[in-house]
This record gives structure tokens, C-alpha cells and sequence, in this order.
């Protein structure tokens, strides 16, 4: 966390990939399905948070995984 800055919008997955190359950061991927949404915002968050974390079909591993 903080190794590359936050980038918000249009267009903000291929800054942070961007940024990761400049920085040489590792970055790992992640493709889920319940994680196939734009978290852009802090009610994308909090759509995550309730909607996702507390179903039943989002497991520890992905929580582990994005680090929750």
C-alpha cells in the first residue's frame, strides 16, 4: 500500500499498471468475478463492502488476496 499513487476515473487501471512499470512494482492481477466492478469511488467501496464482503460466495481467499 502506497507504493504507487491512487488514481480515481476514467482510465485509472491503466495509470496504476503505468505507475507500477515506472516504479517496478510487482502488481498481480486479479480476475473475479465478484471483483468485476469499477471501484472508483467511495460508494464503490461501500457497494463492495456490503454487498460482496457479506455474501457468502466471496471467500477468505479473495479477501486475503486484495488484502481486506
Amino acid at each position: 500500500i502506497g507504493a504507487i499513487k491512487y488514481e480515481f476515473g476514467e482510465g485509472s487501471f491503466r495509470k496504476h499498471i503505468e505507475q507500477a512499470g515506472r516504479k517496478k512494482v510487482n502488481i498481480k492481477i486479479c480476475k473475479r468475478k465478484n471483483l468485476s466492478f469499477d471501484l472508483d469511488l467511495p460508494e464503490d467501496w461501500e457497494f463492495l463492502k456490503t454487498s460482496i464482503i457479506n455474501n457468502v460466495n466471496f471467500d477468505n481467499q479473495i479477501m486475503q488476496e486484495i488484502k481486506i
